[in-house]
């Protein structure tokens, strides 16, 4: 989407980081959703997701981060919009 070299310079494609956006958005749409004990582990392998990202020097920082907000509320909105409680 925007073309930021990666810092390890493999690419143009930095930003945003596809593989964190898709783990926080899952944790946060069956956090949202089913409210369960794994909740915290889904979160933490959301997190675990990121650093790797940054430490493979495939994102920076900056990247993760705002991906983190980005898909979280994507995925509260589409809690609310596409899974009717019961």
């Amino acid at each position: 989407m925007v073309h930021e070299k990666r810092p390890d310079g493999s690419g143009n494609d930095s930003f945003p980081s596809g593989q964190t956006a898709i783990a926080f958005a899952a944790a946060r749409f069956y956090d949202k959703h089913y409210a369960t004990e794994a909740s915290p582990y889904l979160y933490a392998a959301a997190d675990l997701t990121a650093v790797a990202r940054v430490k493979a020097d495939k994102h920076y920082a900056k990247d993760a981060a705002a991906v983190l907000i980005i898909s979280q509320g994507a995925a509260a909105v589409g809690a609310i919009i596409f899974i009717p409680k019961i």
